[in-house]
């Protein structure tokens, strides 16, 4: 029997020089995990990184983010 493998989707907080350098990189190395989105009060800081890293979806509301 095939087992099954599931995708975790993974959604960042935070699209400061730390969440570029490290954190989403290292998700992004995670087999099986997908980075589907980053929220960052800076509406440009958010696109900048969502565009930089091919995240499809950036918020400035975290909140909405998880919604």
């Amino acid at each position: 029997m095939a087992q099954e493998t599931r995708q975790l989707r993974v959604a960042v907080i935070g699209a400061g020089m730390i969440a570029n350098a490290a954190h989403i990189p290292a998700w992004k190395d995670q087999p099986g995990v997908q980075v589907v989105g980053v929220a960052d009060r800076s509406r440009d800081a958010a696109a900048a990184t969502a565009s930089r890293h091919g995240i499809p979806h950036w918020y400035e509301d975290p909140g909405r983010m998880l919604a």
